[in-house]
């Protein structure tokens, strides 16, 4: 169909290295499913990010979520990680970097992640921006366009403020620059 994918996000955040290997024979550049640090294993999920880096890197052949020689030609973005407290959490938390999530919960995670992280991901789901999807307020997830928008005006505030320069570009874009 003409159809030619550069790029990767593997759902749930899902890794593996029989998945990693097959993305990089398919000639995809770049993946962006690592979530730096955070590592679950219970009746829903299963994912271990713990040893991964916060940079860019090209994935080890034994090992998917670290850097390695020999390593698979593309690269892993992975997404950024920062601590976030939802009106459920009794403590904050990490979690990639979503705009759609209340400000508050986000507010000190993006203050605190700006001066050492080398590329920002950020991932939302169009769903999430969208008044009226959900019937009850939800305690991370704001599902307010003006939220999102409060969210990107604070980090590009920071950003500004401490004179680091940004710009926006897709992943496909990051992976040629980097």
């Amino acid at each position: 169909a003409g159809f030619e994918g550069r790029v990767s996000r593997i759902g749930e955040a899902f890794g593996s290295n029989a998945v990693m290997n097959a993305l990089d024979k398919l000639g995809i550049h770049c993946d962006s499913t690592a979530m730096p640090g955070r590592i679950r294993n219970d009746a829903t999920r299963s994912i271990d990010w713990l040893s991964t880096p916060e940079s860019p890197y090209h994935p080890s052949l034994a090992d998917y979520r670290i850097p390695g020689t020999p390593a698979c030609s593309l690269l892993e973005i992975p997404m950024t990680m920062l601590m976030t407290r939802a009106a459920y959490d009794a403590e904050p938390f990490p979690r990639y970097l979503d705009l759609s999530f209340h400000p508050t919960a986000l507010r000190e995670g993006i203050t605190a992640i700006l001066p050492k992280a080398r590329v920002i991901v950020t991932v939302t789901h169009p769903s999430t921006v969208l008044p009226n999807i959900v019937s009850q307020p939800h305690g991370l997830i704001s599902f307010d366009i003006a939220a999102f928008e409060e969210n990107l005006n604070h980090l590009t505030g920071e950003c500004l403020r401490m004179g680091r320069p940004f710009r926006f570009v897709t992943l496909r874009t990051c992976s040629e620059i980097l």
